[in-house]
């Protein structure tokens, strides 16, 4: 018979609004400073609401499941802050597809140092992609994730993530064909997408896409 009497311990609010302040990780100190007292710190960690971030060093404190309290885009926001989401996950977050999600697609800036390269959190199914520096500026937007509603992650704009996946040719043929459709049925055959289009040159690719919904 399964065991139904183990407490479960969970963070409470306050306890989130710090770990966000503070993007994930604190220490002993800035707990204290948010006026939880060391007995406190020794309850949660003994009740593992809170953990070492690395089992190296267990002076800096995070959940021992973040995703649990904080959306995964802010989580990857966090670990990539000059990221910018985009393709399948842009489709997916303004409810451009109905294909499941496969990681984070995230255009990272194309002169990134071999340090910048080895932290890339592909643990969190981020894939990393690139663009001209004119592109990677284009249509870039603040967008606020669920959970906590107050984080902003930046993400291209409804139309240019329809053109990038045009353009990229890691996305299948449905998905092109349904976040064009969704699209159009959403927004309709808007300047947007017909300027996004041209930018990533793939008017002419748009257009065979069309004839499925005229």
């Amino acid at each position: 018979m399964a065991q139904t009497d183990i407490p479960e311990h969970f963070a409470d609010q306050r306890l989130v609004g710090v770990l966000v302040r503070h993007q994930g990780a604190v220490t002993a100190r800035q707990l204290k400073a948010a006026g939880y007292s060391a007995g406190e710190l020794r309850h949660l960690l003994a009740d593992r609401v809170l953990v070492p971030t690395d089992a190296s060093d267990d002076t800096v404190y995070g959940f021992p499941d973040p995703a649990v309290y904080i959306d995964m885009l802010v989580l990857v926001q966090w670990r990539l802050p000059e990221g910018i989401f985009g393709g399948r996950t842009a489709l997916v977050f303004y409810d451009l597809t109905v294909t499941l999600p496969k990681g984070f697609d995230v255009c990272v800036p194309s002169a990134l140092t071999d340090r910048e390269r080895a932290v890339l959190p592909e643990n969190l199914g981020v894939r990393p992609f690139t663009l001209p520096e004119a592109l990677r500026t284009y249509g870039v937007t603040r967008v606020y994730p669920a959970q906590p509603g107050d984080v902003p992650v930046a993400m291209y704009t409804p139309s240019v993530a329809v053109a990038q996946t045009l353009a990229d040719e890691y996305y299948m043929e449905e998905t092109r064909e349904d976040c064009v459709n969704t699209y159009v049925q959403d927004y309709g055959l808007d300047t947007a997408l017909l300027e996004a289009a041209e930018r990533y040159s793939v008017s002419e690719r748009l257009q065979t896409l069309l004839p499925h919904w005229e």
